[in-house]
C-alpha cells in the first residue's frame, strides 16, 4: 500500500477510533484528499505539552458543523457531547489556512489539543 493511502488509513482509525469524544467526523472525501490529510497531519501547537506539539498524532481530529463552534464572550467554544466548552486559547491555532471549509477541533480524552477556525474569505 502507497505511504499516501496508509496514512489516510491510520488518520481515518485514529478519527473513528475515539468516535464518542467526537463532535463530527469529518465527510469520507474530505479525509481521503490527499492535500487534506497532509494538512492534518501537518498541524503543530507550540503550547502542547507531552505531544510534541503535533495536533493529530494521538488526538481526534474533526471538521465541524457550523453549529458546533461559535464565538462566546471570551472566545471560541465548541460543542461536545450537546455541552458548550471554552477553548482555552492555547489551543488556538491563529493565521493557518484551512482548506476543509470547517472549524477543525483535535480532542484528545476529552481534552481540547488544537482549535483552527474556518478560513476567512
Amino acid at each position: 500500500m502507497p505511504r499516501d493511502q496508509r496514512a489516510a488509513a491510520v488518520l481515518i482509525l485514529l478519527l473513528l477510533g475515539n468516535a464518542p469524544l467526537a463532535v463530527a467526523a469529518p465527510p469520507r472525501d474530505r479525509v481521503l484528499d490527499p492535500e487534506i490529510s497532509s494538512w492534518f497531519r501537518s498541524l503543530r501547537n507550540p503550547n502542547l505539552k507531552g505531544f510534541g506539539g503535533v495536533c493529530c498524532d494521538e488526538a481526534d481530529g474533526r471538521v465541524l458543523d457550523d453549529g458546533d463552534w461559535r464565538v462566546g464572550p471570551s472566545g471560541y467554544q465548541v460543542r461536545i457531547e450537546g455541552d458548550w466548552r471554552d477553548v482555552p486559547e492555547a489551543a488556538v491555532l491563529a493565521r493557518v489556512p484551512n482548506p476543509t471549509g470547517g472549524a477543525v477541533l483535535f480532542l484528545y480524552r476529552g481534552e481540547i489539543l488544537c482549535f483552527v477556525r474556518p478560513s476567512e474569505g
